[in-house]
């Protein structure tokens, strides 16, 4: 008979998390833990957690994590998609904005993904899925691409069936679509 002992540390108020309505979880390459919550992002270093200023406009229901293999750090909020990242200047933000500049509209979990080769996607809550490529220079805003993808309906009674979640395993891309799930694998 084998058992095994949880070693359950909460991490509360007095740790620095003010909200214990904890959405989604992140762990950074620098081994940092983003924490999403329905008031704001808080980052542990394994010591205490801190709370992180989102830029202007952000919202503070955070609905969605993922980082990068350049510790970055995609952030998906109540008001859109935005992009953290640091150098020796200091942090700096970006939103992610369609062809016409306006916020890419990401809401509900697991939206979000980032494939074995570092690009990265998202779906809108219209299930448009959008690819995202970051300059080497970070603008005050990054345009993401639509992908050209066949439309899907959901199927008869079904709610919120039409899209979403979102992950990308491998070299495939794998989402919810109007049947069940779909696999887009090279342009297909």
């Amino acid at each position: 008979l084998f058992r095994q002992i949880a070693d359950m540390a909460p991490f509360q108020e007095d740790a620095g998390l003010t909200s214990m309505a904890v959405d989604c979880l992140a762990q950074a390459p620098d081994g940092a833990l983003w924490i999403g919550t329905d008031n704001g992002l808080y980052v542990f270093d394994g010591f205490r957690i801190r709370r992180e200023t989102l830029p202007t406009g952000a919202g503070t229901g955070i609905t969605d994590l993922q980082t990068d293999r350049f510790n970055r750090l995609w952030v998906a909020t109540d008001t859109g998609l935005y992009l953290r990242s640091e150098d020796a200047k200091g942090t700096h933000w970006s939103a992610i904005v369609d062809p016409q500049g306006v916020g890419l509209d990401v809401l509900g979990k697991q939206r979000v993904a980032i494939d074995e080769h570092g690009a990265v996607f998202a779906m809108d809550r219209h299930s448009r899925i959008w690819t995202i490529s970051v300059p080497p220079t970070l603008p005050a805003k990054v345009v993401a691409g639509r992908m050209a993808m066949p439309s899907y309906e959901p199927y008869a009674g079904a709610y919120d069936a039409d899209g979403g979640p979102l992950r990308a395993i491998g070299s495939a891309l794998w989402f919810g679509c109007g049947h069940g799930v779909c696999r887009w694998l090279d342009g297909q």
